[in-house]
């Protein structure tokens, strides 16, 4: 005889090949999720409920995400080793209680990476949700790699708004990560190894054994989205290292049209024909590569504005830019100096 199901809130049973025909929604539970998210918990609670228009991603996997990528990235196994229980344990109570107020520098990097795992595993409703769960693997079932791809990326694009900023957020995460393999030994599958189980998992009503039959394609799912996001990742930083250089190229330009506006008004005051002002086309060559680097610098932001969480606040990356940004502005706005004081004479 087979055995009947039993719903752990409400207490409704019904047979195991039943569970798919339920209509109505399960009532202790939905009062349970309202209980939770007025009492403003954490773990455990749904995405759309920790998502607003001004945090898109939840607080406490934002808060978690940003501190492994500042201090995590070169430890090897960032993510394959685990962290002390009692620490997780003591952790997971004070992120619940104000997740603004903990300082995550005082838990060892697997104690915080054991609470980030965890944070996903304890959702109601995985990021990928267990209503396209097997969606994902009819996609990864498909006979050449683009049609996969394509099936992934149109099944990802009907996830819930708060799931897809998520998940974004989350394998953007793992791209960075899996970038620095070389020194935490990370590699794509080995991510998508320990995180297909938390953001791609089996329905709980799924048959175990079924389950374990589908681990293959549901860490296959998660490694190409890595691997896409990737290929992605780099072409962005191929189009803006072109444009750096362009923009390097129309700098020195402009710096080497300026020296010769300086040097060809010293060599006319030392001469008896006086001009008042550089000629027309000087000025409007200058006027060109100052247009150009600003053009240059426009479709820049506009690349970055695309990956919006391209560099966090503070990383070297963003210095660099933000260095090579204020020498270029320093530059326009001395020529601007120069030209409106030879426009004085």
């Amino acid at each position: 005889m087979e055995k009947a199901l039993i719903c752990s809130y409400c207490k409704i049973i019904c047979h195991k090949k039943c569970i798919s025909k339920i209509q109505n929604e399960c009532t202790s539970y939905c009062v349970m999720k309202n209980e939770t998210e007025a009492g403003s918990r954490h773990f455990g609670v749904r995405v759309c409920a920790l998502t607003s228009e001004r945090n898109p991603v939840p607080i406490v996997l934002e808060i978690l995400l940003e501190h492994v990528e500042m201090n995590g990235l070169y430890t090897e196994g960032i993510y394959r080793k685990s962290g002390s229980a009692n620490r997780m344990k003591e952790l997971w109570q004070r992120l619940e209680a104000d997740p603004t107020a903990v300082n995550l520098e005082e838990y060892p990097i697997h104690a915080v990476t054991g609470i980030l795992k965890q944070w996903l595993r304890e959702l109601p409703d995985p990021l990928m949700t267990f209503t396209y769960y097997n969606d994902f693997l009819h996609a990864v079932e498909m006979p050449g790699k683009q049609e996969q791809l394509q099936a992934i990326y149109r099944i990802l694009e009907q996830l819930p708004q708060a799931n897809y900023n998520t998940l974004e957020r989350l394998v953007f995460h793992l791209v960075r990560v899996a970038k620095e393999e070389p020194h935490n030994r990370m590699t794509p599958n080995a991510l998508a190894i320990v995180y297909a189980p938390c953001i791609l998992r089996c329905p709980d009503n799924a048959d175990p054994l079924t389950s374990m039959k589908d681990v293959a394609k549901t860490t296959m799912c998660v490694e190409m989205l890595i691997n896409e996001q990737i290929r992605k990742y780099n072409e962005r930083i191929e189009e803006i290292e072109q444009l750096e250089y362009a923009e390097a190229l129309a700098v020195n330009q402009l710096k080497l049209k300026r020296q010769n506006t300086v040097n060809e008004k010293s060599s006319v005051d030392l001469s008896p024909v006086h001009e008042d002002s550089p000629t027309d086309s000087d000025i409007e060559a200058e006027k060109t590569l100052m247009e150009r680097i600003k053009s240059i610098k426009e479709e820049k932001e506009e690349i970055v504005y695309r990956l919006p969480e391209l560099e966090q606040p503070g990383s070297d990356q963003e210095n660099l830019d933000s260095e090579a940004s204020l020498s270029t502005e320093s530059l326009l706005d001395e020529r601007t100096g120069i030209l409106d004081s030879e426009g004085q004479y």
